[in-house]
Protein backbone atom coordinates (compact mmCIF):
# COMPACT_ATOMS: atom_id res chain seq x y z
CA UNK A 1 0.00 0.00 0.00
CA UNK A 2 1.21 3.64 -1.33
CA UNK A 3 0.00 6.62 0.92
CA UNK A 4 0.64 10.33 0.30
CA UNK A 5 -0.94 14.03 1.01
CA UNK A 6 -1.14 15.57 4.16
CA UNK A 7 -2.41 13.97 7.55
CA UNK A 8 -2.02 11.50 10.47
CA UNK A 9 -1.80 7.64 9.24
CA UNK A 10 -2.18 4.99 11.84
CA UNK A 11 -0.74 1.79 11.32
CA UNK A 12 -1.28 -1.53 12.69
CA UNK A 13 0.22 -5.25 13.32
CA UNK A 14 -2.39 -7.22 15.75
CA UNK A 15 -1.13 -5.03 18.83
CA UNK A 16 2.46 -5.47 18.17
CA UNK A 17 4.72 -3.07 19.48
CA UNK A 18 5.81 -0.98 17.10
CA UNK A 19 9.69 1.03 16.99
CA UNK A 20 10.16 3.88 14.73
CA UNK A 21 13.80 4.08 13.38
CA UNK A 22 15.22 7.21 11.86
CA UNK A 23 18.03 5.96 9.02
CA UNK A 24 20.35 9.14 8.74
CA UNK A 25 21.87 6.90 5.98
CA UNK A 26 22.41 4.41 7.00
CA UNK A 27 20.34 1.06 6.29
CA UNK A 28 18.90 -1.67 7.85
CA UNK A 29 17.91 -5.45 6.53
CA UNK A 30 14.44 -6.48 7.93
CA UNK A 31 12.73 -9.60 8.56
CA UNK A 32 9.37 -9.04 6.02
CA UNK A 33 7.19 -10.01 8.89
CA UNK A 34 8.46 -7.27 10.81
CA UNK A 35 8.60 -4.27 8.29
CA UNK A 36 5.16 -1.82 8.76
CA UNK A 37 6.08 0.84 6.10
CA UNK A 38 9.03 3.21 5.29
CA UNK A 39 9.10 6.64 3.60
CA UNK A 40 8.82 6.56 -0.21
CA UNK A 41 11.88 8.36 -0.64
CA UNK A 42 14.29 5.69 1.11
CA UNK A 43 15.89 3.15 -1.63
CA UNK A 44 14.98 -0.68 -0.88
CA UNK A 45 15.23 -3.65 -2.45
CA UNK A 46 14.78 -7.72 -1.86
CA UNK A 47 18.41 -9.62 -0.84
CA UNK A 48 19.13 -13.01 -0.22
CA UNK A 49 20.26 -13.73 3.17
CA UNK A 50 24.06 -15.35 2.89
CA UNK A 51 25.21 -18.55 4.30
CA UNK A 52 23.47 -20.88 6.78
CA UNK A 53 21.34 -18.10 8.52
CA UNK A 54 18.86 -18.71 5.66
CA UNK A 55 17.64 -21.88 6.97
CA UNK A 56 17.88 -20.36 10.44
CA UNK A 57 13.93 -20.18 10.54
CA UNK A 58 14.27 -16.69 9.04
CA UNK A 59 13.96 -17.60 5.12
CA UNK A 60 15.59 -17.11 2.20
CA UNK A 61 14.89 -13.21 1.92
CA UNK A 62 14.74 -9.75 3.82
CA UNK A 63 13.91 -6.24 2.52
CA UNK A 64 17.00 -4.28 2.72
CA UNK A 65 16.11 -0.42 3.12
CA UNK A 66 19.00 2.59 3.10
CA UNK A 67 18.66 6.22 2.55
CA UNK A 68 17.83 9.38 5.09
CA UNK A 69 13.91 8.58 6.08
CA UNK A 70 12.16 7.05 8.90
CA UNK A 71 11.59 3.02 9.21
CA UNK A 72 8.54 1.63 11.03
CA UNK A 73 9.51 -1.94 12.53
CA UNK A 74 7.01 -4.45 14.74
CA UNK A 75 8.04 -5.97 17.60
CA UNK A 76 6.52 -8.97 20.02
CA UNK A 77 7.24 -6.67 22.75
CA UNK A 78 9.71 -3.55 23.24
CA UNK A 79 12.46 -4.46 21.13
CA UNK A 80 16.29 -4.63 22.15
CA UNK A 81 18.91 -2.75 19.80
CA UNK A 82 22.29 -5.09 20.44
CA UNK A 83 25.24 -2.68 19.62
CA UNK A 84 28.23 -5.19 18.03
CA UNK A 85 31.15 -3.11 18.95
CA UNK A 86 32.90 -4.14 15.91
CA UNK A 87 35.75 -6.24 15.28
CA UNK A 88 35.74 -10.01 14.76
CA UNK A 89 33.58 -10.77 18.83
CA UNK A 90 30.43 -12.45 17.93
CA UNK A 91 26.95 -11.40 18.98
CA UNK A 92 24.82 -14.51 18.65
CA UNK A 93 20.56 -14.21 18.91
CA UNK A 94 18.05 -16.52 18.79
CA UNK A 95 16.66 -16.07 14.72
CA UNK A 96 12.98 -16.65 16.08
CA UNK A 97 13.73 -13.45 18.02
CA UNK A 98 15.42 -11.60 15.51
CA UNK A 99 13.96 -8.62 13.70
CA UNK A 100 16.44 -6.71 11.72
CA UNK A 101 20.16 -5.99 11.34
CA UNK A 102 22.43 -3.65 9.93
CA UNK A 103 23.33 -4.86 6.14
CA UNK A 104 27.26 -4.48 6.69
CA UNK A 105 27.14 -7.15 9.39
CA UNK A 106 29.04 -10.66 8.97
CA UNK A 107 26.30 -13.18 9.54
CA UNK A 108 26.66 -16.85 9.73
CA UNK A 109 25.02 -19.72 11.43
CA UNK A 110 25.90 -21.66 14.63
CA UNK A 111 24.88 -24.93 15.78
CA UNK A 112 25.26 -25.53 19.92
CA UNK A 113 23.11 -29.04 19.98
CA UNK A 114 24.94 -30.94 22.68
CA UNK A 115 23.88 -34.21 24.35
CA UNK A 116 22.82 -32.42 27.25
CA UNK A 117 19.99 -31.16 25.13
CA UNK A 118 18.52 -34.55 25.39
CA UNK A 119 18.10 -34.62 29.17
CA UNK A 120 17.11 -31.10 29.43
CA UNK A 121 20.34 -29.33 30.38
CA UNK A 122 20.90 -27.50 27.08
CA UNK A 123 20.11 -23.79 26.39
CA UNK A 124 16.83 -25.16 24.51
CA UNK A 125 18.26 -23.21 21.09
CA UNK A 126 20.16 -25.61 19.07
CA UNK A 127 20.57 -22.82 16.71
CA UNK A 128 22.27 -19.53 16.61
CA UNK A 129 22.38 -16.60 14.45
CA UNK A 130 26.25 -15.07 14.92
CA UNK A 131 26.85 -11.04 14.05
CA UNK A 132 30.43 -9.76 13.77
CA UNK A 133 31.21 -6.15 12.73
CA UNK A 134 30.63 -2.73 13.13
CA UNK A 135 26.68 -2.21 13.71
CA UNK A 136 23.76 -3.29 15.24
CA UNK A 137 20.93 -6.09 15.99
CA UNK A 138 17.51 -5.80 16.51
CA UNK A 139 15.69 -8.34 18.85
CA UNK A 140 12.41 -9.16 20.35
CA UNK A 141 11.56 -10.40 23.73
CA UNK A 142 9.76 -13.34 22.45
CA UNK A 143 10.25 -15.21 19.36
CA UNK A 144 8.24 -14.90 16.68
CA UNK A 145 5.21 -17.23 15.82
CA UNK A 146 2.53 -17.21 13.31
CA UNK A 147 -0.68 -16.47 15.50
CA UNK A 148 -0.37 -12.75 14.20
CA UNK A 149 -1.61 -14.25 10.87
CA UNK A 150 -5.15 -16.01 12.44
CA UNK A 151 -7.92 -13.60 12.33
CA UNK A 152 -8.74 -12.44 15.73
CA UNK A 153 -12.35 -12.56 16.51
Amino acid sequence: MKCSGDGLLYLADYGANVVVINLNGDGISVNATNLLAFDAHLTWGVERVKGLAKFAGQGLWNTRISGQGWVALTSRGKPIVVDCGGGDDETYVDPDALVAWSPNLKVKGKRSFRAQSLIGRGSGEAYQMAFSGQGIVVVQPSEDSTDRLRVRG
